[in-house]
């Protein structure tokens, strides 16, 4: 798959909590624009458009329990429209059969806006005694000229992990941005 170096906002200092326990890459184009769409449904206002937002798990690490808590939101800041996810799941787990290799979906959120794409937000952490693990967290700003490309219609991925004394967390988000589509 190819790779687009663009720049991503998520990369940024203000985009995620940087450790060195906590590893980002760049976006990789998942589909071309206009690949695997929906059938279009034109709005009224052709200028709508619709961003898609999931947050997968492809694998969680060692933790005291028999469960990790994966706790984390999905949020449109320019609309008001958050999700708050609190998901218990497998200590040691390997989810990367499901969904073509993405992981397990924990998170799903779709918004709408006029004029321009909605900024969106993601973060996944790892609750566990000793406080918040982060794993990942985008911010995606469309304001930004180094985004326009990843709102071209095209599936996206963004990978997060958390490399540290749990080894294993890996987390993916995958947006799609569609103009004047429902």
């Amino acid at each position: 798959m190819a790779r687009n170096r663009s720049g991503l906002d998520a990369a940024s200092p203000n985009a995620h909590r940087k450790t060195s326990a906590t590893k980002t890459t760049e976006p990789i184009r998942l589909t071309a624009p206009s690949t695997n769409l929906p059938t279009p449904v034109l709005l009224a206002d052709s200028t709508t458009y619709t961003t898609h937002v999931r947050v997968f798990i492809q694998s969680t690490g060692d933790d005291s329990g028999s469960e990790c808590e994966l706790t984390g939101w999905i949020s449109f800041p320019g609309t008001g429209l958050i999700l708050n996810y609190n998901v218990d799941l497998p200590i040691i787990t390997n989810f990367s059969a499901e969904n073509n290799g993405l992981g397990r979906l924990i998170a799903e959120y779709t918004g709408q806006q006029a004029g321009s794409p909605a900024p969106f937000q993601a973060f996944c952490d790892e609750d566990d005694v000793g406080g918040l693990d982060h794993i990942m967290g985008v911010v995606m700003d469309w304001t930004r000229p180094e985004n326009k490309g990843f709102a071209d219609g095209g599936v996206w991925e963004w990978r997060g992990w958390r490399n540290s004394e749990d080894n294993r967390y890996i987390a993916n988000l995958w947006w799609q941005v569609s103009p004047g589509w429902v």
